[in-house]
C-alpha cells in the first residue's frame, strides 16, 4: 500500500530490493513492468548513483543501494508511524473518551452517547479504563480533557471545586448499603439506622461529599458515630477489606454491582446525591457538542 508520505520512487526501490526481481516488484506494487524500471532509472538519475546491478539472475544492491536500502526502511518506519499519530489525533478531535474502572463504570455516558449520537453523527466514542484507586483518579479529575474527557459519577460544588471541574446533571441517585451477601442483612428490602447498630459502616472521608457527611452525621445523632471507620477512596481493595472484616459500605445504587461479594440495599431514612457526566471547565470542541446534545436530550426525558 502506498504511503502517502512517501515517493513512488523510493517505494518501488524498497520492493526491487526486497524482491530482487523487476518482475516480481512490478506485481507487488501492481505496475507494469516499464514502469517501474523508469521509477527505479529516475531515481538512479536524480541520486547520480548506480543502485543495482542487473544480470539475468536477477537484481543485486550495489553498495550504494545497500546504504539507501537500510535508510530507506528506516524512513519507512518513520512515515508509518507518524501516519499512524496524524491519524490518531484526527480521530482524537472527533472522540470522547469516557473514563471507566471496576467502580465508576462508563455505561452511563455510553447509553447517553447512543442516545443522541443521531444528532452529533460526526463525534465518535471511547471508553478508557482506569484504576480507581486514589492518587489515579485524582489525577483524572483534575487533568479531564487529557486522556479521559469524561467519568460518570457522584459529585457537589465541593467536589467539583476541590477537583478543579464541573459537570452535567443526569439524576438523582439513592445512597444505601453494599452489604456483604453471606450476612443476613443482605436479604433485607431497605435497612434502617437502627439495623446498623451491630455493624461497622465503611464511610468516605469527612469532608468528601456533603451529603456523606448528613450521613455520618445521622448515624451519630443515633449513637452509631463510633461504628464509622473510613474507608479511604472506593476501590476494589477497600471492598476485599469490607468484605474480610464483615464491614458495611455506604455506597449508591449506580454502582451497586462494585464487587460481586456485596448485595446493595436501600438506606432509610432516604439519602440522595446527584450523578451527572464530570468534565473538564473547557471541554474540546467535540465533548462540548456530545455536552450540549446530552442536556437537550435529558429536558424531554427521564433517566
Amino acid at each position: 500500500m502506498h504511503s502517502p508520505l512517501l515517493s513512488r520512487q523510493l517505494e518501488s526501490f524498497l520492493a526491487c530490493a526486497r524482491h530482487g526481481s523487476f518482475a516480481q516488484a512490478a506485481a507487488a506494487q501492481y505496475i507494469s513492468v516499464s514502469a517501474l524500471i523508469e521509477q527505479i532509472e529516475r531515481l538512479e538519475f536524480k541520486l547520480k548513483l548506480k543502485l543495482f546491478v542487473r544480470s539475468p539472475r536477477g537484481l543485486t544492491l550495489t553498495p550504494a543501494g545497500r546504504q539507501l536500502q537500510t535508510a530507506a526502511v528506516e524512513l519507512t518506519a518513520l512515515a508509518d508511524k507518524t501516519l499512524r499519530e496524524l491519524m490518531a489525533a484526527q480521530l482524537r478531535e472527533k472522540t470522547v473518551h469516557f473514563g471507566s474502572s471496576p467502580i465508576v463504570s462508563g455505561t452511563l455516558g455510553l447509553e447517553l452517547f447512543n442516545a443522541v449520537h443521531y444528532q452529533i453523527p460526526e463525534v465518535f466514542a471511547a471508553i478508557v479504563p482506569f484504576n480507581n484507586v486514589e492518587r489515579e483518579a485524582r489525577d483524572i479529575l483534575t487533568h479531564l480533557g487529557d486522556s479521559i474527557d469524561i467519568v460518570p459519577g457522584l459529585y457537589d460544588e465541593r467536589f467539583l471545586a476541590a477537583c478543579g471541574c464541573t459537570a452535567l446533571p443526569v439524576r438523582m441517585t439513592q445512597f444505601g448499603l453494599s452489604v456483604p451477601q453471606d450476612l443476613p442483612l443482605a436479604q433485607r428490602p431497605y435497612l434502617s439506622l437502627a439495623d446498623l447498630k451491630d455493624f461497622k459502616i465503611a464511610i468516605q472521608p469527612s469532608g468528601t461529599l456533603e451529603v456523606t457527611d448528613n450521613v455520618r452525621a445521622a448515624l451519630s445523632q443515633v449513637g452509631l458515630g463510633a461504628n464509622i471507620v473510613e474507608t479511604g477512596f472506593m476501590s476494589i481493595d477497600a471492598f476485599n477489606r469490607a468484605y474480610h472484616d464483615k464491614t458495611l459500605v455506604l455506597n449508591i445504587r449506580e454502582w451497586a454491582g462494585a464487587h460481586p461479594f456485596f448485595r446493595f440495599v436501600p438506606l432509610k431514612p432516604v439519602f440522595t446525591g446527584t450523578f451527572g457526566l464530570i468534565h473538564a471547565v473547557k471541554p474540546r470542541p467535540c465533548v462540548q457538542r456530545f455536552l450540549q446534545a446530552v442536556a437537550a436530550y435529558l429536558k424531554n426525558s427521564k433517566l
